[in-house]
């Protein structure tokens, strides 16, 4: 889950979490990832349901990240992008009942000079 506020450098907020990604052991059969942004709403970039005709793969997530639009917008409305978290963790979207669910939450925000 990650800020896609306007306030935030997007592409570097996508190479994070692809460098994030590319630490885990994606399969079939064991780690699945899903993708969730959000500023004033949140938005699922994909779910548990597999990666496309990739399958599931790190590769096929990281395609999948780098086609997600920055939402922009001034608000950053976490609780948008948690409820969203909800519905990903259930059977519906993917999710296997004896799986460990862990949702990461990626805040980068911008930083400010001082003015003298």
């Amino acid at each position: 889950m990650a800020d896609s506020s306007s306030s935030v450098n997007w592409d570097r907020t996508r190479r994070f979490v692809k460098n994030i990604i590319e630490s885990l052991d994606i399969s079939e059969q064991k780690g699945h990832v899903g993708f969730i942004s959000y500023g004033a709403e949140a938005s699922l970039g994909f779910d548990f349901r597999g990666h496309g005709n990739a399958g599931y793969t790190n590769a096929a997530a990281a395609q999948l990240i780098d086609a997600i639009v920055q939402l922009g917008g001034e608000e950053r409305n976490i609780n948008e992008g948690l409820d969203m978290a909800e519905y990903m963790f259930s059977t519906r979207a993917g999710a296997r009942d004896d799986a460990r669910k862990v949702c990461n939450s990626c805040h980068i925000c911008r930083s400010y000079a001082s003015l003298t």
